[in-house]
């Protein structure tokens, strides 16, 4: 295919061996940062699923001791456990709405 130009006749870029070369490399190229990305993903996943596996085999027994770990730094900022039912505790009053028929429940 030829296109006609206004200063002659030009050649498509992928004619003549200067043109199959750049296709070829841009082709080994792409599949280069293909495979790449590939080999990538699964590195990272080989790596990151065991450990969130663990994490996630092993999130309670972490969570309960991260709370009682902060309840006893909680605890000597106040200066010693609170004696028993003392407490603070809020009275509130408050009033029941009857229903009404244009509100979601």
């Amino acid at each position: 295919m030829i296109y006609i130009h206004r200063l002659g006749t030009t050649r498509t870029p992928l004619e003549g061996w200067r043109g199959k070369l750049t296709l070829v490399l841009a082709t080994a190229l792409g599949l280069a940062v293909a495979g790449a990305l590939i080999v990538f993903s699964l590195g990272l996943a080989l790596v990151l699923v065991p450990i969130v596996g663990l994490a996630w085999l092993f999130r309670g027994p972490l969570i309960r001791r991260a709370q009682r770990r902060m309840q006893e730094e909680a605890t000597m900022r106040r200066g010693g456990p609170a004696p028993r039912g003392t407490a603070r505790v809020i009275e509130v009053d408050y009033e029941v709405l009857p229903a009404d028929e244009h509100r979601r429940p």
